[in-house]
């Protein structure tokens, strides 16, 4: 329940970072799945690559901290640019746009590259019971 709703609160705030950097309808609903769903990976990753090399682990909490960064930013910018007097739209500047138009394809690239990793290092048993 508390990972449902960790995933639930932030899912407009980051649809409407989507739409805030012109992903076209009806995709920006999934970029609250893929920056969350990164992140929930990125657990998984660093369960399984408990055992793994030291660069495979610190590759996976790299990947893990910066999927959680970037959705507490685009969650708390949010919240910021809402919280102006008048506000209706959410507009960014050009910096944020480029930022957040990365994430998608960065966490594509990252998922796929642990995904690599734990099939080489991980266990079929990420509890290790």
């Amino acid at each position: 329940l508390l990972g449902f709703a960790g995933c639930a609160l932030p899912y407009d705030p980051l649809r409407q970072m989507a739409t805030a950097v012109h992903v076209r309808h009806p995709l920006p609903s999934l970029f609250p799945v893929v920056i969350d769903g990164f992140t929930a990976y990125g657990v998984r990753a660093l369960l399984v690559l408990r055992e793994a090399p030291l660069p495979a682990r610190l590759y996976a909490w790299t990947l893990f901290i910066a999927a959680t960064a970037a959705s507490i930013w685009a969650n708390g910018l949010h919240a910021l640019d809402l919280n102006q007097p008048g506000t209706v739209d959410l507009h960014l500047d050009d910096i944020t746009v480029t930022v957040l138009s990365a994430i998608a394809p960065l966490a594509l690239a990252g998922a796929t590259h642990l995904h690599i990793l734990i099939t080489r290092y991980g266990s079929s048993d990420p509890a290790g019971t």
